[in-house]
């Protein structure tokens, strides 16, 4: 089997084998680690020439930075416990608070520290404006100071704490650290500048609530005094309900059941006629005080006298006897038609009389009933009144206990605005004067320009292996595109007898589908105008370069194309067996 490789068109027309065509990208390929050991071997001497140039070129820049930039750093310490006031009146009490929350004030104040207002406060500060910085500053006039001072400050937390690091990287290690506590001193003054505000604020919230809460005290007192006043209030304070009503409501009582007594009794009665009405004890006595009754029975006694007297004289049967008789019975009769007169005058009246006491027992409770609801009523306004004193009081002493609260904030507020610092927060470490150079180092520089250059100088080897598309070795074919795979005849399935026009003799072979495939990838590989000289090589002899050339020029022949086959192999040349009937004139005799 043959490989056959791209070429790549050259000036004058034709293709160099061996050479990737420039249409046709090679096929991803890496690099083992062999290879790259024989690349460093073979280019030993170009990588320890680089990587001495390059340790010259870092030793150099590190002295020139060193020079002429060179950078000081100086640090101060921040330690944040809480933007609040420190309690006036415990000063010794520690805030619990979560770390969470401290990593995110701690976070706010570095915001605070860095802001275009703490920087611009700093350049205005007299010393600050003696510095070389502020002089450098002026050299850009484009630039805003406070970003050229924020290139140079560097504010960050300090990781599982509550400090708070300021950083600042200046070439004058003389006055580096003046710049890290002016802006530290500057920070701090606006900080406690804002808080008091802050504070100042919440002072003047304080007083109004301090007026309005003092105000309705005062509103409540004299409500509560008002209520004092009025004598009700202590009645029922003292006794519950008034002695009035408790008898109104007895006396109610009582009248009721005398009521339902009464009403009981002209039940009984109403229905009843005078004559119906048995003799009562009462009734008798009544009657026998009766004055005519009285002088009817003396006139009855007296005729009964007279009677028997005359009886006794005259006889039974006499005529004075039976005119005594006679006026006996008329008195007789008198007497027992009074009595009954009386009588029934007498239960006609104890009818009407308990329809009366029935009618006045109703007229007096009801007469009653209102009073007791008067009292009642009374009773209830009392009760209310009593209810809305004793909310009053209570009332009183929640506004007292407020009032008294919003005081002792007030005081403490204006204890905490009389302090030196109104946030809790220190300077445990000012920034002090470095005493070496922090950058360039040269023992980082070195080290890290000695590697920097050693892996430059590995990858320019590496590039300059990888550009080289010249074919040395076997491996380097490797690199090569692959236009074609053309199989040996004993893997073809049809008979061919000759292998140099299989395309022409078996056109239905392997072979010739090879060299039409290959004739294809051939003409895709580059444009047609650069297609005009196509030229067949290899190492040696028995390669199979004639084998490949016939069929090839046989294919592209076959496509349409005029091909002209020229035989350049002065020491070996075949194209004649193959083409018999050629002249016997070569490629040298032209030429000469």
């Amino acid at each position: 089997m043959t490989t056959l490789t791209a070429a790549t068109p050259v000036p004058g027309g034709g293709l160099v084998a061996g050479q990737p065509a420039r249409l046709s990208p090679p096929p991803p390929s890496g690099l083992s680690g062999a290879d790259v050991v024989r690349i460093v071997r073979q280019r030993l001497v170009l990588i320890l020439f680089l990587w001495g140039f390059f340790c010259i070129l870092a030793a150099g820049f590190t002295w020139f930075m060193a020079k002429y930039f060179p950078k000081y750093e100086a640090h101060a310490l921040i330690r944040v416990k809480s933007i609040q006031p420190a309690n006036v009146l415990q000063p010794l009490e520690r805030s619990t608070i979560r770390q969470q929350e401290v990593e995110l004030l701690v976070q706010n104040q570095a915001l605070i520290a860095k802001s275009p207002t703490v920087l611009t406060e700093a350049l205005k500060d007299p010393a600050f404006k003696k510095t070389e910085f502020h002089k450098w500053t002026k050299e850009y006039p484009d630039e805003d100071p406070s970003d050229l001072l924020a290139d140079i400050l560097q504010v960050s937390p300090v990781r599982d704490s509550n400090f708070l690091r300021i950083r600042a990287t200046w070439r004058n290690p003389n006055e580096v650290d003046d710049i890290v506590n002016i802006v530290v001193a500057t920070y701090l003054r606006i900080v406690n500048k804002i808080q008091r505000e802050h504070i100042r604020e919440s002072r003047v919230q304080l007083d109004d609530e301090v007026a309005r809460t003092k105000s309705l005290l005062n509103s409540k007192r004299k409500d509560i005094e008002r209520l004092r006043s009025e004598s009700a209030i202590w009645g029922a304070v003292q006794g519950g309900a008034s002695e009035e009503l408790l008898t109104l409501q007895a006396l109610a009582t009582e009248l009721e059941v005398d009521a339902l007594g009464r009403m009981s009794q002209w039940e009984q009665l109403k229905n009843l006629r005078a004559g119906d009405l048995p003799i009562s004890a009462q009734l008798q006595a009544i009657l026998q005080q009766d004055p005519v009754i009285i002088q009817l029975e003396r006139a009855l006694q007296d005729a009964d006298a007279q009677l028997g007297l005359a009886e006794a004289r005259y006889g039974k049967n006499h005529a004075f006897v039976k005119n005594a008789r006679i006026a006996r019975d008329s008195a007789a009769e008198l007497a027992a038609e009074e009595r009954s007169v009386k009588q029934l005058h007498y239960n006609q009246e104890q009818i009407d009389q308990a329809g009366r006491n029935w009618q006045e027992a109703q007229f007096q409770l009801l007469k009653l009933q209102e009073r007791v609801e008067e009292a009642e009523s009374e009773q209830r306004d009392k009760d209310a009144k009593y209810a809305t004193y004793l909310r009053l009081i209570e009332e009183l002493d929640l506004q007292r206990v407020q009032y008294e609260a919003l005081l002792e904030q007030r005081n403490l507020v204006v204890m905490t605005l009389k302090r030196e610092h109104a946030v809790q927060i220190d300077v445990p470490s000012h920034a002090v004067a470095p005493k070496r150079r922090s950058s360039p180092k040269w023992i980082v520089w070195m080290p890290a320009g000695a590697m920097l250059g050693l892996v430059a100088s590995l990858g320019i080897a590496l590039l300059i292996e990888l550009a080289d598309q010249t074919v040395r070795t076997p491996r380097d074919v490797s690199r090569v595109p692959v236009l074609g795979t053309i199989p040996t005849i004993d893997d073809d399935e049809i008979e061919i007898e000759r292998v140099e026009t299989a395309s022409v003799d078996a056109p239905h072979s392997i072979v010739a589908e090879a060299f039409r495939t290959l004739r294809a990838n051939l003409f895709f590989s580059a444009p047609a105008e650069q297609q005009g000289v196509i030229m067949v090589t290899s190492p040696s002899g028995g390669n199979g370069k004639t084998t490949i050339a016939a069929n090839l020029g046989i294919s592209i022949a076959l496509s349409g194309r005029r091909v002209l086959l020229i035989d350049a192999n002065f020491r070996r040349a075949s194209m004649a067996r193959i083409f018999p009937g050629l002249r016997e004139a070569g490629l040298s005799n032209i030429l000469i």
